[in-house]
């Protein structure tokens, strides 16, 4: 009986999950999928085209916020340098039991998860320019698998 409640328990996240996905993407005007495992430099990812005279916005240094969708135990690298390199700081998000991991924002020393978990592995340096913060300056994801809970 328990192990049926925790089922549901965790199929409610998921759908709650899914529910902010889906709602994410429906008011975002600037939304890019992507099928790979491995995103090397997120500046390869055009949010907003510009004109030929202005600069476009590209993925790298502007992502806010993470929603993970996915089987038990699996995870997200994220790196704030290019080509996965973790010297400017680096953490893993995966999923729980819920299946599913939440990051409204992605600023802090540690962003605050709501569901689901993270890791920071690497702090950012200090300086001017991040001082020990995340900062929302993604530059690389690597998904990865068989994280122990």
């Amino acid at each position: 009986m328990i192990g049926n409640l925790q089922s549901f328990a965790g199929f409610a996240s998921f759908l709650l999950g899914l529910s902010d996905l889906t709602q994410a993407v429906s008011v975002s005007p600037h939304v890019q999928f992507r099928a790979t495992n491995r995103i090397h430099n997120l500046n390869d990812i055009t949010l907003i085209q510009n004109s030929w005279y202005e600069n476009d916005i590209e993925a790298e240094d502007e992502l806010s916020s993470l929603i993970l969708i996915g089987p038990t135990g699996r995870g997200v690298k994220c790196c704030n340098d290019r080509d996965l390199d973790s010297g400017e700081g680096q953490f893993t998000v995966a999923t729980t039991g819920n299946m599913t991991t939440i990051i409204r924002d992605l600023d802090g020393k540690s962003p605050t998860v709501e569901l689901g978990a993270i890791t920071v592995d690497v702090s950012p340096p200090g300086g001017i320019f991040n001082a020990d913060k995340f900062n929302d300056e993604l530059s690389s994801i690597e998904f990865i698998g068989d994280i122990v809970e």
